[in-house]
């Protein structure tokens, strides 16, 4: 009930404000059942577009010092990730597995996973290898991956005007397509299926993750 009432409030409402959003490919998604939405990674909002265009609640998996909550902004962002079920992600890696348990388990309740695959926002706009967490959540679970291109969000806005940002929801992944396939290759195939949506440059390594300012 938090999450519809924070979207509908709140993120809708701020995403409207600042970007003009057309989305496309809706029909590609699952009617009902667990499935994991995997997306490419621009900007620090991507997410948040992401749930205001979707009625269905989304699971993310947020950097763990989401949940730390300093100061008074801090502890909202804390009370709103864990009161909406967020998955805290310890991205120096000691936490993967905690993070894939718990994504898998979420989907099999026949909830919906987000992951932006690269493991973090692109440092030059183009796409970098999926990481094989989605892969591991896919092959625990059997549910659909379905890819998501977010365009535009990495271009500065334009003076007095809305932000204008694409959405484009790709076919489904469905089990029979990557039962037989390794991670790597899975991870490999939601790439190329971003790719194809995004039309980014490809490179063929992964995204650097940041180091945590407390890990220094």
């Amino acid at each position: 009930m938090l999450y519809h009432v924070f979207r509908l409030l709140l993120v809708a409402p701020i995403v409207w404000w600042i970007y003009r959003v057309t989305v496309s490919g809706k029909k590609n998604l699952p009617k009902k059942g667990g499935f994991i939405l995997a997306a490419n990674h621009l900007a620090k909002s991507d997410s948040a577009i992401i749930v205001s265009i979707f009625r269905r609640k989304i699971i993310f998996g947020a950097k763990k010092e989401y949940f730390v909550g300093r100061g008074i902004a801090g502890q909202f962002v804390k009370w709103f990730f864990r009161s909406s079920d967020q998955i805290p992600v310890d991205r120096t890696g000691r936490g993967a597995v905690a993070f894939i348990n718990d994504a898998v388990s979420a989907v099999k309740q026949r909830k919906i996973v987000g992951l932006h695959v690269e493991g973090t926002r692109s440092p030059d706009g183009r796409l970098y290898k999926a990481r094989v967490g989605v892969a591991k959540i896919a092959k625990a679970s059997h549910v659909p991956i379905v890819p998501i291109a977010i365009i535009g969000t990495d271009v500065a806005k334009p003076a007095g005007r809305r932000k204008k940002v694409r959405i484009i929801i790709g076919k489904a992944i469905h089990h029979d397509e990557y039962k037989d396939l390794s991670p790597n290759q899975i991870a490999a195939l939601v790439t190329q299926r971003i790719h194809q949506l995004s039309g980014q440059e490809l490179v063929d390594d992964y995204a650097p993750i940041p180091v945590p300012k407390d890990l220094h």
